[in-house]
């Protein structure tokens, strides 16, 4: 005998958005992206109408033909991913670790300005120091009352306090993380009055205020191509977080140095020969150079014109596909976004996103990954010597 199927409760609003072929599911107590296709959205709707497994199961029978039990297998798995994911079900909220407020005696990392905001950054941890000021330079300015005073403060066990002005902001664990926190905090309040539509983990690099996006997750190359397309030419609009501005969809310079991990610096020797000459540090097993941002500094905003995911593979020949909507929101996902939790923000960050062209950019040769994002940034369209083949991600997916 097969147990009874868990029905987990629908939430009483959700918002939706047609993406590609299925649809964009969010809670407004969430703030979580669902992609659901066609065939789930089939399963979405009877299950929203009667909470029941079997209803759901029925529409399928009757709209593909295939046997009771396979569709009851397809809906009790559908259902289970999103009751897992967060989608179905009451919000479960962690229980997360609290600052005391203590903290020890605190040092200036440094003065620097962002988009005519000026910040005093503090600290209590040697640590922190390494790890942020090699990133302020060319941005640093000298002491001078702050617009805004952020300070990232050691407790025990690893933890960090990111605390704006009187507000503590978020308790992290781990200087890496902490440094994360920090810089979105820089993004998020340079520019006095900026309202943002999103903040991305992505690079920028464009040439006449043409700007193309790389988001990306740790140790796919997006670093080492930002550095070499600056070298090429290009103006760095940012290598670790960007910010959408809300209204005019345009991208702030963001001129932090690139970190440039030891393993590509070799590669990068014909493009920047004074590499070893620039500030490094050692973090974890890891040896990072920072290269400067060059011309971004005196740059003001760019237009995004197309979203470009790259992945450097040793040998690999040069490939570029197209990627949907959905594509981009599952691999968001992986590289870290933020949206404001609004139905009005979230439709505009679609429509954003449906409106760009959107790749995803596997090389081996850097050289050639430079000449493509350069035919790219002056089209806004894939390059004609590049042989695009659409690739599609069908399975249900969440940010």
């Amino acid at each position: 005998m097969h147990p009874a199927a868990f029905h987990p409760a629908v939430p009483a609003q959700t918002w939706e958005f047609p993406v590609d072929d299925g649809r964009v599911v969010v809670r407004p107590d969430l703030p979580c992206l669902f992609y659901i296709n066609s065939t789930a959205y089939l399963i979405w709707q009877a299950y929203r109408e009667s909470g029941s497994h079997e209803y759901a199961a029925n529409i399928l029978v009757e709209r593909f033909g295939i046997s009771p039990e396979t569709a009851a297998k397809d809906v009790t798995s559908t259902v289970d991913v999103w009751a897992r994911a967060g989608l179905l079900g009451p919000t479960q909220s962690a229980v997360s670790p609290r600052w005391t407020g203590r903290h020890g005696e605190a040092s200036a990392i440094a003065y620097c300005s962002i988009q005519g905001t000026t910040f005093l950054l503090l600290t209590d941890s040697p640590e922190m120091i390494a790890e942020v000021l090699p990133r302020l330079d060319g941005i640093q300015v000298g002491a001078c009352t702050p617009d805004v005073t952020i300070a990232v403060w050691a407790a025990a066990d690893d933890l960090f306090a990111i605390v704006v002005g009187d507000e503590c902001v978020a308790f992290v664990r781990g200087v890496g993380e902490a440094r994360a926190v920090l810089f979105q905090e820089l993004v998020r309040r340079a520019g006095s009055g900026r309202e943002w539509l999103a903040l991305l983990h992505a690079g920028a690099c464009g040439i006449d205020g043409r700007c193309v996006l790389f988001p990306a997750s740790s140790y796919s190359g997006k670093s080492t191509l930002a550095a070499a397309l600056m070298a090429s030419g290009f103006t760095l609009y940012g290598d670790d977080f960007i910010g959408v501005e809300a209204g005019s969809l345009q991208i702030p310079a963001m001129p932090f140095a690139i970190a440039v991990r030891h393993g590509s610096w070799d590669v990068l020797r014909s493009w920047i020969p004074e590499i070893e000459s620039y500030t490094g540090i050692a973090r974890l097993g890891e040896r990072l150079k920072f290269v400067p941002a060059t011309q971004g500094h005196k740059a003001g905003a760019g237009e995004a014109v197309a979203i470009v995911f790259s992945e450097w593979v040793a040998g690999a020949d040069i490939s570029l596909k197209t990627l949907s909507t959905a594509d981009v929101i599952a691999r968001l996902n992986a590289s870290g976004f933020w949206i404001e939790h609004d139905r009005d923000s979230i439709g505009a960050f679609l429509a954003w996103l449906e409106r760009l062209p959107k790749f995803a950019l596997r090389y081996g040769d850097l050289a050639n990954a430079v000449a493509h994002v350069r035919a790219i940034a002056a089209t806004g369209i894939e390059p004609r010597f590049t042989n695009l083949e659409p690739i599609r991600e069908e399975e249900f997916k969440t940010q």
